[in-house]
C-alpha cells in the first residue's frame, strides 16, 4: 500500500518497511496514545521552523540525519510532546513533514 506522487508517499504502517521501523509502531504504547495510526504520509513540502510556525504544527527542535539513533530520538521527543490523534503533522526539521492517519484518506484531507 504505497503511494508516490509529488514527492509525497503515502504507505500502511502494518506494512513498514526497515527506513521507517518500529517507531511509528511503537509511539502508541509507549505514550499511551488512545489509537493506532494505520497510514503514514510523507513529503519535503515542509521543513522550516518558518513554516511550522505560519502554519503551527508541531517541528523537532534539532535538524538531524535520518535513520540515526539521534534521529529516533528526536522523533519519539517529538511525538511524546505532541500525541496524535490531537496531533496528525509534524514537520522533522530539515527534513520533512510527517502526517499520521487512519487512512490513506484520512491523511490526505489533512
Amino acid at each position: 500500500y504505497i503511494l508516490a506522487r509529488r514527492h509525497v508517499t503515502v504507505q500502511r504502517l502494518e506494512k513498514i518497511t526497515a527506513n521507517l521501523e518500529p517507531k511509528w509502531l511503537r509511539a502508541p504504547k509507549e505514550f499511551g496514545w488512545d489509537h493506532q495510526p494505520q497510514y503514514l504520509l510523507h513529503g519535503h513540502a515542509l521543513e522550516t521552523e518558518d513554516e511550522a510556525r505560519k502554519l503551527n504544527i508541531p517541528i523537532s527542535t534539532q535538524e538531524t540525519l535520518f535513520s540515526t539513533k539521534e534521529d529516533t530520538d528526536a522523533l519519539m521527543e517529538l511525538l511524546k510532546e505532541f500525541p496524535y490523534p490531537e496531533n496528525k503533522i509534524w514537520i522533522r526539521k530539515g527534513h520533512g513533514f510527517v502526517i499520521l492517519g487512519s487512512s490513506i484518506d484520512d491523511v490526505t484531507a489533512s
